[in-house]
């Protein structure tokens, strides 16, 4: 458990991080996009980590897989002595569009409502990963009871291509506000239609609400 907090201490320190330094360099008009794009790779890992686990773990047993998923967290920290620091006060002031130097509280009052809009969405991306499988393997789906969580991440890349272009163009809350009625009804379709073709059903509505919903609300100023 310990060791699960201080992962998850990681990657949120790390996808802000990187965030920032997407949101420093970017155009202000295309930042939803930038920031779509990054979150990609993060969708991507998702994807791809749990059937290389899948694939390792009866072969080679959970040391191997542990070290694994260490061997790539060590790739990426190498990565990262490469990138260039755009946080700094002098880089800053050099970056291609500063954001301007701001004090004040935790949390200002123009980041309040859509930290909720954020973290409420949140709570069902959680429940959709942390149990997409057990609810299949629930309704009797067997060995395609892991297909429910890979077409939950496909859909999330896929509609995080366009996510954030659209929110460019039409403007954030024009995006996130249908992208939350999309991830309620997947969540109700969850619930309410226990079928195998319900729960499909449920993680494509939500996962293309979730995709909508971060890229558009993670670039209000």
């Amino acid at each position: 458990m310990v060791l699960r907090l201080l992962q998850g201490v990681g990657h949120a320190a790390l996808y802000v991080a990187l965030t920032s330094v997407v949101v420093d360099l970017a155009p202000p008009e295309q930042r939803a996009s930038e920031v779509s794009r990054l979150s990609l790779f993060l969708y991507g890992g998702l994807g791809i980590g749990p059937p290389l686990a899948e694939w390792l773990l009866p072969r080679l047993g959970f040391d191997a897989t542990w070290l694994t998923a260490a061997g790539l967290l060590l790739a990426a920290l190498l990565a990262a002595l490469v990138v260039a620091e755009t946080g700094s006060p002098a880089a800053v002031d050099h970056a291609p569009h500063p954001r301007p130097r701001t004090g004040g509280p935790l949390i200002p009052d123009g980041v309040l409502v859509p930290g909720l809009m954020v973290l409420f969405p949140a709570v069902g991306y959680a429940a959709v990963v942390g149990f997409a499988t057990l609810y299949a393997e629930s309704l009797g789906m067997g060995d395609a009871a892991g297909l429910l969580y890979a077409v939950f991440a496909a859909t999330v890349l896929a509609v995080r291509l366009v996510a954030g272009r659209l929110a460019d163009r039409f403007g954030n809350l024009a995006v996130a506000t249908p992208g939350l009625g999309m991830s309620v009804a997947g969540l109700l379709a969850l619930a309410f239609v226990p079928t195998p073709s319900g729960a499909t059903a449920g993680v494509v509505l939500f996962g293309a609400g979730f995709a909508l919903i971060f890229p558009a609300l993670l670039t209000i100023s």
